[in-house]
Order: C-alpha cells, then structure tokens, then sequence
C-alpha cells in the first residue's frame, strides 16, 4: 500500500486526503495519504528526509520553490517553472513534477481570447506564467510586491503592469493565485470593469466570487481535481476520467499529530490526520 501526503503550512484546510480517497476507491489502489505541516522555515534536510519517508508528497504553499531543490531530478516542466507540487520516491530518489499546469489548462478550456490579468507571483503564479506563456496567450502579470512581479514577467516573456495602472489596460480573465481576498477584492475595485473569466487557486471560493464584476467564475477546486487527477496517474500508473468533480466538505475533525522523526512519518500518515513536524 502506498503511503502519501501533503506537505504545507498551513496545511489543516487540504482537501487533497478527501480526493486521494475518492481516487483510490474508484480505482480500487489501496493508499494512505495525510496531511503534513513544516515549518515556514523549514530546510532542504529536513524537507528530503519528510518526502523520502513516503512513496510521494504533494506540496502545497509555501514550499514549492524548496521542493525543487529536494529533488534529486526534475521533470522538463519543472525546469522551466522551478516550482514543484510533486514529488514521487523511487527508490530512494525524489523526482519533481508540476501538475499545476492541468489545473490551470482546465480552466482555460473557457478562455475565449482578450488580456489575461495573473496576480500573484509564487509557485503557482509560476506554473501559470509558464502555461500562457506556451500558449502565447497575452498576460500581465501583477502582485503585491512589484519587484516579484516583474522577474515573472521577465521570466517568461509576459508584461508587468502595477496596481496603480490596471485602469489602463482592458482584461477579459483574471487567473488568481493570491490568498488575499481583500487584494483580489482592491484588484476588482481598481479594474471597474466586468470579467469575463475568472480563474481561481483558492477554495472555498471567496466573498468576491460572487461579484456581478465576474461573468464566470472557476473555484479553485477545479483546479485541485485537475491537477490531483494527473498527480494520481504519476503517482500510480492509473488514468481517471471524471465527468464530473464531487463535491467535498472540509474535514473540522482532524487528528493532531506532532513528532520529531521523520521516519515515523509513513506510520502516521491518515485521511483524518494532520502531522506536525518540528
């Protein structure tokens, strides 16, 4: 039986355990799979000695970035983004993966063409920045802290545009990757003009997802089954095809769980469980 996780901080509200376990009952694969928080600050040591315990990770925020450099290989894709949500353990070698990208892609299966407004510029932004730019879709890139949004920009061939000029450009889609609902929220204000699409990272959907402003709104989960359902078949060799995504409550009974060695990780591991490493 393979052992899983997710690895965050914070980590309590993934839904990843509950879609693993949706996955390996319709794929009859046995597995466990739980939830792991680290450190904000957490090292390279540490990380690939938590993600060698088990048969892979996924890896949330704040640690995409660090992941890359726990791998021991990276995929193309990974190469390109440098930023990380996978990591499968093949004999005591960690390979990096981004599945991000089908998140993202699923959601442009609605995108009808007009200016692409990306806030954010970590991991995620990262993998969304990487997609559109393949795509040579055009996109502008924006984020509370400009100097970040402008290395994106210039990274992948995408333009730079401050909060303070967002009034100037007409957008038809927004692809958000930022937490902060009050950002999103000043963002919009800003904008005063409708969305056509809305693309989300972030689930539950947020207080502005249901904003006249926005002709379509895509929540995050859409993103999470996407790029959990490419996970899995990396993961397990098994392709699933989902006519349509369940929906799934926020488990608020959790297991707490703290421990000092990660080689009692893959003991611990449970769909109701969270384990904190110090």
């Amino acid at each position: 039986m393979k052992a899983l996780a997710v690895i965050g901080n914070p980590i309590s509200h993934s839904k990843s355990p509950q879609i693993f376990k949706y996955l390996s009952s319709v794929s009859s694969v046995p597995l466990k799979y739980g939830r792991i928080e680290l450190p904000v600050d957490c090292n390279i040591t540490l990380f690939r000695k938590v993600a060698l315990s088990l048969d892979a990770v996924n890896v949330t925020s704040p640690f995409k970035e660090l992941a890359v450099k726990a791998a021991h290989t990276l995929s193309d894709e990974v190469k390109k983004i440098n930023a990380c949500n996978l990591l499968v353990n093949i004999n005591g070698t960690l390979t990096a993966h981004n599945t991000d990208i089908y998140g993202i892609n699923k959601g442009l299966e609605k995108y009808t063409g007009g200016n692409i407004l990306l806030l954010g510029a970590g991991g995620a932004a990262k993998a969304v920045a990487y997609l559109i730019s393949t795509k040579k879709l055009p996109a502008f890139v924006c984020n509370r802290t400009e100097a970040k949004a402008e290395k994106l920009a210039k990274d992948f061939d995408l333009e730079f545009i401050s909060a303070n000029e967002l009034a100037k450009t007409d957008f038809t889609t927004i692809i958000n990757t930022v937490p902060s609902a009050e950002y999103v929220t000043m963002v919009l204000k800003k904008l005063n003009t409708t969305i056509d699409l809305f693309i989300d990272a972030i689930y539950p959907a947020p207080a502005y997802s249901t904003l006249s402003q926005i002709k379509h709104y895509i929540s995050g989960e859409v993103w999470l089954w996407s790029q959990a359902l490419k996970g899995f078949e990396i993961i397990t060799g098994k392709e699933i095809i989902l006519n349509e995504m369940p929906q799934l409550e926020t488990n608020t009974n959790l297991k707490h769980i703290t421990i000092n060695n990660p080689a009692h990780v893959k003991e611990n591991v449970d769909f109701e469980g969270v384990i904190t490493i110090k």
